[in-house]
Order: C-alpha cells, then sequence, then structure tokens
C-alpha cells in the first residue's frame, strides 16, 4: 500500500510538471511502415495497397491483435515513386524506433530497401530492422541480393512469367505472341523470364516482337505499339506493365478492334478494373494472376476483410497476401511472446498457415512465400463483380485453373548470409 501510494504521487509530480510517464510497452501498439507511392505516377496503385493492408490489419486487431491484446499499427508514408524519399522515410521510420517496414510499390524501392535493412542491420546488429516486401518481384531480391532481414511475400517477376506462361501452354489460340514491359527491375526481369520460359514451354509459339518501354506513364501514346500487332498479326500479348501504361496500352488495342488476348502479370489491380468494361473484354479477353478468386470459397475470415474493405473504401478488396502476411506475422510474434525483431524474424521463417487456396510458409533458402496461385480470367458471366468507387464494374474473375501450390516456384542462387 506504501508502494501504490508513492507511485501515484510520483505519477502526480509527473503530470504538474507537464511529464507524462511513458505506457508501459505492454500496451504500445506494433507499428509497421508502409512505403508507398501516395502521390505521383502510380499513386492510383500505392493508396489502395496501403487501403488493403490497413484493413487486414484492422481485422486482425478485432480479433484480439497480437501478444495478448496489443494491436498492429499501420503507419502510411508517401515516397511519391521515389526512391531517395524512400530511403529518407527508412531512416525516419529507424530513428522514430520502428523496426517492421512494408514497401512494395516499385522492385527498384525494394532493392533500395533491402540494401539500406542490410547496412542497419550490420551497424545495429541487436536491434534489427524487418523488411515486408509485399509485391517487389525483382529476380535479384530473392537471388544476388538477397537478405536474412527480407520476406517476400508478393510474387516474383519469375513466378509471374511461370505461372502465366504455363496457361498459354494450355491455351491452343496462342501462337504469334508480342511481350512488353516497363524499363525498371521488375519489368526487365519479368521480360527477360518470360522470353525464355516461352523458348522452352511453347514449342508451337513464339515471340515476333518485343519492346521495353520507359515506366510510370511516360509514354502517352500507344498508336504505335497497336500498329506493330497489327502488322505482326499478333494473337496474343504477354506483359507486366501495370497502372497507367497498362491502361493506356489496354485500351488502345480495344479502341483498335485488335482480336488478340492479353495475358497480364497484373491484370487483375484495381486502377485496371476501374476502367475495363464487359464491352471491352468482349473484344480483348484478359487473364491475370492473382491471390484467391472471391467467386471461389474464401472463408469466413476473408468475407469479413472484403465486407470491410468495400463498407470503408468503397471498393473490392484484392490484395489477400496482406491478410496472410499479417496472419504469419501474428504466428511468429506470439510464438516468441514479443516483439523483438531478431526473434520475429528466426520465427517468421519456420511459420506456415492455411489459406483458403492451400498451404502457404517460407521457402527458407531466400524467403519467397509459397502459396497456391489463381490464374483468373476477367468475366462479365460471373456472380461477384468488382467494386470500385462505390460501383460495379460488371466484371469479375473467372479461374481458368486450380491454384497449383508449389507449380510457378523457380530456382534460386541465394547465398544468405544469417546473423551470428
Amino acid at each position: 500500500m506504501q508502494f501504490t501510494r508513492a507511485f501515484h504521487g510520483i505519477c502526480a509530480l509527473a503530470v504538474t510538471a507537464g511529464c507524462l510517464l511513458p505506457a508501459p510497452a505492454s500496451s504500445q501498439p506494433v507499428r509497421i511502415a508502409v512505403i508507398e507511392p501516395l502521390s505521383g505516377p502510380t499513386a492510383g496503385t500505392g493508396k489502395p495497397w496501403v487501403d488493403n493492408l490497413t484493413v487486414a490489419a484492422d481485422e486482425l486487431n478485432a480479433r484480439g491483435g497480437v501478444l495478448k491484446g496489443r494491436k498492429i499499427q499501420i503507419v502510411p508514408l508517401d515516397n511519391a515513386g521515389n526512391v531517395e524519399k524512400t530511403n529518407e522515410l527508412l531512416n525516419k521510420a529507424y530513428d522514430d524506433g520502428i523496426r517492421y517496414v512494408a514497401v512494395g510499390i516499385g522492385s527498384n524501392h525494394a532493392l533500395a530497401t533491402t540494401a539500406f535493412v542490410e547496412r542497419q542491420n550490420k551497424r545495429s546488429p541487436d536491434n534489427p530492422m524487418v523488411f515486408f516486401n509485399t509485391s517487389g518481384g525483382a529476380l535479384a531480391l530473392t537471388n544476388e541480393n538477397c537478405s536474412y532481414w527480407h520476406f517476400r511475400w508478393g510474387i516474383g517477376a519469375d513466378m509471374y512469367a511461370s505461372a502465366l506462361v504455363n496457361a498459354m501452354a494450355k491455351d491452343p489460340g496462342v501462337k504469334r505472341i508480342y511481350q512488353m514491359d516497363q524499363g525498371y527491375a521488375l519489368g526487365q526481369a519479368f521480360h527477360n523470364a518470360a522470353s525464355q520460359l516461352v523458348k522452352e514451354r511453347l514449342p508451337n509459339a513464339g515471340v515476333v516482337a518485343a519492346d521495353v518501354i520507359l515506366p510510370f506513364g511516360k509514354v502517352q501514346d500507344f498508336t504505335p505499339y497497336v500498329a506493330k500487332l497489327r502488322q505482326l498479326n499478333v494473337d496474343t500479348v504477354l506483359t507486366s506493365a501495370f497502372d497507367v501504361d497498362f491502361i493506356r496500352f489496354y485500351k488502345a488495342i480495344v479502341a483498335a478492334g485488335l482480336k488478340v488476348k492479353v495475358y497480364a502479370a497484373y491484370g487483375n489491380l484495381s486502377p485496371h478494373m476501374a476502367v475495363i468494361t464487359p464491352q471491352d473484354l468482349a473484344i480483348v479477353p484478359v487473364v491475370a494472376v492473382t491471390d484467391l478468386n472471391p467467386n471461389d470459397g474464401v472463408g469466413e475470415e476473408m468475407k469479413k476483410v472484403y465486407a470491410n474493405y468495400r463498407s470503408n473504401f468503397n471498393g473490392s478488396y484484392f490484395a489477400e497476401r496482406m491478410v496472410w502476411m499479417l496472419d504469419m506475422f501474428k504466428s511468429a510474434i506470439d510464438k516468441v511472446g514479443e516483439d523483438n525483431p531478431r526473434k520475429v524474424a528466426a520465427a517468421l521463417e519456420q511459420t506456415r498457415i492455411t489459406t483458403p487456396s492451400g498451404p502457404a510458409s517460407f521457402r527458407t533458402t531466400d524467403h519467397q512465400f509459397e502459396f497456391p496461385l489463381t490464374i483468373v480470367q476477367l468475366s462479365a458471366s460471373v456472380p461477384e463483380k468488382y467494386f470500385v468507387e462505390g460501383r460495379t464494374t460488371g466484371v469479375g474473375f473467372k479461374t481458368l485453373y486450380p491454384p497449383s501450390p508449389q507449380g510457378s516456384m523457380m530456382p534460386t542462387t541465394c547465398k544468405m548470409a544469417r546473423p551470428s
């Protein structure tokens, strides 16, 4: 009782002096800095990406959070698509005491984050930062530039290429292929991997032309590219382009009335779904790679996430891997009983979960997330249509092939240096 009175007296003195005692660590949220383009040419992808992670965190917190009641707090930071800004924000996040960072849009940003985390953790090995890669698919991230502190829930460029080429191999209409990708790390990696896989897996088809464009809105007019498709009698387009580049290219093909099919790694992204119509698809079908098809069995947890997202952001949830990422994070942090990043990283690479489409875990050699990829075709003939900006688009997803747990995993040359 004397200790209690004395403690209350100290607290009262601290308040009077304007110096509040900090909340105990056990009640503070576990923060994740999320560095994405919330302004600039790729903000149309970056903002929904952050919103997807925010809703995933809200749902996890509604189920009790982590460590018996602590919340996950998402801290959005805008890099405006600029790598130098990403580096500044990484420094800021670390100086602010944040030890978990998520970066996804733009593999150049993911590569910069890996380099930052490696440098920082060598300087402060007892107080490391852990990188949650949600989308950056450059091959170097799980090969020559792999890092123990990097965990990629996103799909590697070669995995996207493998999944799409496998689907193309089942399509008898694929004969004459045109490749178009963006000239940055992921686009170039996809371009090289896809062209090689076409040679290996499509003996009766081939790439008749290919282009790598200046990325992120630099190309305003895709008419010359469409003219090339017509001249070469192309029947199939294979691309990893996204956001304004994909939209402008796709709409130019539709406007020209070309009867081609587009195999697009990112065809199902929210900005694309907002503008692709049933009339467009009647002319130019789109096949894409996705985490999960809402028109398949998705489970009660994911239904709550979908409903929450629609209620709060007037749109359809599209990045289910965000939910699985936080589920795995919760499993790892609860297992070690604290938010120590060194201990959490060690537990995370051993964590396994079951998603609605099958089991998922990390390949410990390079920290690539292994989960069943779903190949879908955009369709107006499905019950669940995509919802964006408070309206239905009239377009949803039709699963072409059952999810394959490991069918798209590719070899790695990673020689991971593990902390001592």
